[in-house]
């Protein structure tokens, strides 16, 4: 017991410290660095949910193009008929003007997306072709991937020559003269497998 009548704490041992659970000891003292600290996470959340907030106004973006596209693909004959004509092309350089808007915004002028709007167009009618010509049986797999992965490099390359390097870069996360590829030849021979007749 202590004078004032309280009973002391069997692991009272540190005079002015009342208490072992953390939520009992006082804050410490706020200090320059510990406060520029705190202000600078502060501004770092503020900017990651701002960043967070924008990219899921890019996915709305994305789902409201693809769903403006699900009534004309609603049954078999009108997906084929999307699928081989100029809707299919519009979806896909409506979608890669949106993703030009969300990584470039005001860096791209008029002029820029008119000029990567119309790679993108000539992109998607080369495209057809080859899916055209594999459909019908004038390439093997394997060459329909080569085709594929060749427009697929032919597009970058393009699209890197109509911009500049940084702008590149923030559209593709690739430096110039950097190129991937999307198909690959394993993958297709394994779906051909199990594609019907």
């Amino acid at each position: 017991m202590h004078a004032d009548g309280a009973a002391g704490a069997p692991f009272d041992q540190q005079p002015g410290v009342s208490g072992d659970l953390p939520q009992c000891a006082a804050p410490a003292p706020v200090t320059t660095k510990r406060f520029a600290r705190s202000r600078s996470l502060r501004a770092t959340s503020s900017r990651a949910r701002a960043e967070a907030t924008r990219e899921r106004r890019y996915l709305a973006g994305v789902l409201e193009i693809y769903r403006k596209a699900r009534p004309r693909v609603s049954s078999r004959h009108s997906a084929r008929r999307f699928a081989a004509g100029q809707n299919m092309e519009a979806f896909h350089v409506e979608l890669f003007m949106h993703k030009v808007d969300f990584n470039l915004g005001s860096k791209a002028d008029r002029s820029l997306k008119a000029r990567l709007a119309a790679i993108r167009r000539s992109t998607e009618r080369s495209r057809l072709k080859i899916e055209e010509r594999f459909a019908n049986g004038e390439m093997s797999a394997s060459e329909f991937v080569k085709e594929f992965d060749h427009e697929t490099i032919v597009f970058q390359l393009a699209a890197a020559g109509a911009m500049k390097s940084t702008e590149y870069q923030k559209l593709f996360g690739l430096k110039r003269g950097e190129t991937v590829v999307l198909a690959d030849p394993r993958i297709v021979k394994r779906a051909l497998r199990r594609r019907p007749g």
